[in-house]
């Protein structure tokens, strides 16, 4: 059975090494100080006949969006100087990424000559995480549960917006509608951080001055790593209406993480808080949403404060239904939520896969003609075919008369 804990050593084993690819990827997130935070597979080709002139290298950032892409060059830069020798360079590679759209991953990658190579990381992690709740019986009523839930963990940094959610939450009445979790201990220090107009910044401080620093509604602890594996599926079902928290909000990306697939495995109709065009992201991949009940809207809105107050007023919505409209509502929407369901566990992994190996092939493709563009050049340093280290004449040979145009005449007139 498929264990997202190995999916490294699946890639590497189908996609990797059968093209003489190295790989590697960060032990810790955000953390790339000095080689020992990277994890490297396949640096053994480097002493086979694989590998001509130039080794390429996939750089794995898949699990997390690109914050700071000052992390990807310092990995870059720290693997290509631990493994370029007198006859290998370390010359393009591709960046795996789970992010579609980042314009700060295009930059890294022209920067750094890298070809991008997508794939839906938190899909593979969701269909491991949640596999078993697939057989939890079904809950019919969720209807009569509180009107809906929100789970929050982290709050700062990207995540603050989550602090401008829960103040108009506050503002507006709905707290006691729903079940929310949230943890604002030092608000006062990232509220400094927040590019708020005066109007939402008053209500953050409003709210933050006045809730618990702290509660908690989940069983696992923020201070778990696998926090977000956990399942709690009779805690998510309590609530009709899942109001997702994803991870990026303020960002210019598309990036969905596990988050949104709770609610579908619940069989909960869900609200996104995320960048513009999540729900449009996540209907891409087969599953449907609830515009026939709700305004939706907000995925299309780009101001990120009129985002949330959107968010709000169809939650506000739904919160002042009478127990028989929401019953109703459920009705209507029900087909919807089986559907979701069923797609995921039944479509959802192989519609994954094969995004994840059409994309590998389109960026090798790339990253060989950028490889082997610069490969040419490289060889140019040479000025006559006796300059040429003895390990790699042969190789040097073999590859000249594949040269396009002028650098081929150029590469030939060195053999000669």
């Amino acid at each position: 059975m498929f264990n997202v804990d190995n999916i490294y050593d699946i890639i590497n084993a189908n996609f990797l090494r059968p093209n003489s690819l190295s790989g590697s990827f960060l032990h810790e997130f955000g953390k790339c100080d000095d080689l020992t935070d990277i994890c490297t597979m396949n640096t053994d080709i480097l002493n086979t006949n694989q590998v001509l002139f130039t080794l390429q290298n996939v750089f794995f950032y898949d699990q997390e969006p690109m914050y700071d892409h000052n992390t990807i060059v310092n990995m870059y830069n720290i693997f290509t100087k631990e493994f370029n020798n007198d006859y290998i360079g370390i010359d393009g590679g591709i960046f795996a990424t789970s992010e579609v759209h980042n314009p700060k991953v295009d930059a890294v990658c022209k920067k750094l000559k890298l070809s991008k190579w997508y794939y839906f990381y938190h899909a593979f992690a969701s269909l491991d995480w949640f596999k078993s709740i697939q057989y939890v019986p079904k809950v019919n009523n969720i209807w009569k549960g509180a009107s809906y839930i929100n789970l929050n963990n982290l709050y700062k940094g990207p995540r603050i917006y989550r602090l401008v959610f829960l103040s108009q939450l506050y503002k507006h009445g709905l707290f006691g509608e729903g079940i929310v979790s949230y943890n604002i201990d030092d608000w006062s220090e990232e509220i400094d951080n927040m590019h708020l107009n005066s109007k939402t910044r008053q209500d953050v401080i409003s709210f933050c001055s006045q809730a618990k620093t702290s509660y908690r509604v989940q069983t696992s602890l923020y201070n778990q790593d696998n926090s977000s594996a956990e399942q709690e599926h009779s805690l998510w079902s309590s609530a009709f209406w899942h109001v997702v928290s994803e991870t990026c909000f303020y960002e210019k990306t598309t990036h969905l993480t596990e988050k949104v697939f709770k609610p579908i495995v619940a069989r909960q109709p869900f609200l996104i808080l995320s960048t513009p065009g999540a729900l449009k992201y996540l209907k891409s991949y087969g599953f449907k949403t609830f515009n026939d009940v709700i305004d939706e809207s907000y995925d299309e809105e780009y101001d990120p404060n009129i985002r949330i107050l959107k968010v709000v007023e169809q939650l506000n919505k739904i919160c002042s239904l009478t127990e028989k409209e929401k019953k109703e509502m459920y009705e209507q929407v029900q087909s919807t939520l089986d559907h979701n369901f069923n797609h995921f566990y039944n479509n959802l992994e192989e519609i994954a896969w094969k995004e994840l190996v059409n994309n590998f092939y389109t960026a090798l493709d790339e990253s060989n003609n950028l490889s082997q563009l610069h490969s040419y050049h490289k060889n140019l340093q040479y000025e006559k075919f006796s300059d040429i280290p003895n390990s790699q004449k042969c190789k040097f040979a073999n590859s000249v008369y594949s040269s396009p145009g002028s650098l081929g005449s150029k590469l030939r007139k060195i053999l000669k």
